[in-house]
């Protein structure tokens, strides 16, 4: 599955995991160093006995010690709902401060646009992009924005 998920991330516009590293002792399917996530890509031939789940939950629990999230895909997942695992895995990585690029279609008005909106007071929508965003959540726009209730 490590082939697959280099072609997966690729296709959905994800940065380029660290494949088979080593860490502590242990090599991990893929893992982002900069974010500090690590992915599992789990199919049923290596993980089907105790021995296997309980090594399993206890390397978990040892990254998940070092500040390290990992992320278990398996197979069936993986090859089941692709869309649904890349849009998860996109949200856990900007979570940990992933940024992605802008498309290239955007051109020079990426920057020019993204700057206005975080500059831009709010607006009668509650929102400095100017969109009917909801207070309390994301920017449609600037996603790193937080729309204020209208005042």
């Amino acid at each position: 599955m490590e082939d697959e998920f280099r072609e997966f991330c690729a296709k959905y516009g994800l940065p380029q995991p660290e494949m088979n590293f080593p860490l502590n002792g242990r090599r991990l399917d893929a893992f982002f160093p900069e974010y500090g996530v690590i992915v599992e890509l789990d199919g049923w031939d290596f993980h089907k006995d105790q021995q296997a789940f309980e090594d399993d939950r206890e390397r978990d629990a040892d990254h998940l010690d070092h500040d390290l999230v990992t992320i278990r895909i398996t197979k069936t997942r993986f090859e089941q709902q692709p869309d649904y695992e890349a849009a998860r895995l996109l949200r856990i990585l900007r979570r940990r401060g992933y940024v992605p690029p802008a498309p290239a279609w955007w051109g020079a008005a990426a920057s020019v646009s993204s700057t206005k909106s975080a500059i831009r007071p709010a607006t009668s929508s509650g929102c400095a992009c100017g969109s009917q965003c909801d207070p309390g959540t994301s920017c449609r726009r600037s996603p790193g924005a937080t729309p204020s209730a209208a005042s």
